[in-house]
């Protein structure tokens, strides 16, 4: 069974396109703004140590 796509060896993986950056799209004034800042995991993890103990 040579030849299949399963025994490939992928040694030829480069000649692939480059992966372009996915556009950033236009934010619409319908859109709410978008908050990615990083979570409090101090907060997050007093909560989980909260719930431990109530339970």
């Amino acid at each position: 069974m040579t030849g299949t796509p399963t025994c490939r060896s992928y040694g030829d993986m480069e000649e692939h396109l480059p992966v372009e950056p996915r556009p950033v799209p236009e934010p619409s004034p319908d859109d709410p703004p978008q908050d990615f800042d990083e979570p409090d995991y101090d907060e997050i993890d007093r909560e989980v140590a909260r719930d431990a103990e109530t339970q």
